[in-house]
């Protein structure tokens, strides 16, 4: 839980059950300037995205691959 992947994507939550399914659940975030006219200008680290992924199977992803050569 709450594992920061990189500066700006965190996983909040993963579980994996028997069966090979998996729930991801994934915070992503920008730097955003904070501060008004006259105030000096901060960074901070705002949330942008909450990603909620289902995997049924996570040995055999259902994504579409194109074969070599054909792109």
């Amino acid at each position: 839980m709450n594992l920061a992947v990189d500066d700006n994507n965190f996983v909040v939550f993963r579980a994996t059950d028997d069966d090979g399914r998996m729930v991801l659940l994934r915070l992503i975030s920008a730097d955003v300037a904070a501060g008004g006219a006259g105030k000096s200008q901060e960074t901070q680290r705002q949330p942008v995205v909450l990603w909620l992924s289902y995997i049924e199977d996570t040995k055999n992803p259902d994504i579409f691959r194109i074969e070599k050569g054909k792109f």
